[in-house]
């Protein structure tokens, strides 16, 4: 774990001019070998444990634990604040456009002839039936379940039309309440925007 995140008194809170980049690429020195140094007469896809991990996985835990959360806890403001601090940046997250349901067995389907990339690309009946693809040359289907979504929203599945109406109304009415980049900058903390612009600044470099 790096030096500050260690620290258990941070009562005098993050000074820049103090806590250098240095302190990560030491850090970083030390750890990135251990983590990605591949074991001795095996390799990311071999040595399966008897829990049923292989070292590909085990290397990815690693990444995660070793690497990139002890980032996590230094933007946070230490050790156990990460949930609260990105949990409040989400809160002004903008909702998800796509539908993203999931078929269940034998529920109908639609897909668009004139709009869909092709003929994976379809909407569940609520968003078909509130979207201008009713209008235009489509197929009905049934799902055998628990093997697709919807795609509504996903600009890449149509040509035109790729949200329906009610995601729209939703989308927009998310959007007026959302507030912009500048005004999330400016609720964070000079003290948290520092630690973030200085790793984003180091990560970047690296």
């Amino acid at each position: 774990m790096c030096r500050w995140c260690s620290t258990r008194d941070r009562s005098s809170g993050f000074d820049p001019a103090v806590f250098c980049s240095n302190y990560f690429f030491d850090y970083w020195r030390i750890v990135v070998p251990r983590v990605l140094a591949p074991a001795k007469n095996s390799t990311s896809l071999s040595r399966v444990r008897a829990d049923g991990t292989s070292a590909s996985a085990r290397m990815e835990e690693a990444v995660q634990t070793k690497l990139l959360r002890p980032l996590e806890s230094f933007i946070s403001g230490g050790v156990g604040l990460e949930a609260e601090f990105f949990g409040g940046l989400a809160a002004d997250d903008v909702p998800p456009t796509l539908c993203g349901r999931m078929f269940r067995h034998g529920e109908a389907v639609y897909s668009c002839r004139d709009c869909g990339q092709d003929a994976t690309c379809v909407m569940c009946a609520d968003c078909f039936g509130a979207s201008e693809h009713r209008r235009h040359r489509y197929r009905m289907s049934t799902s055998t379940g628990n093997s697709g979504y919807c795609d509504c929203g996903d600009d890449e599945a149509f040509l035109h039309h790729s949200m329906c109406d009610n995601h729209k109304a939703m989308n927009e009415a998310a959007m007026a309440q959302t507030a912009t980049p500048g005004e999330k900058l400016g609720k964070m903390p000079a003290e948290d925007r520092a630690r973030a612009e200085m790793i984003i600044s180091d990560v970047s470099n690296v």
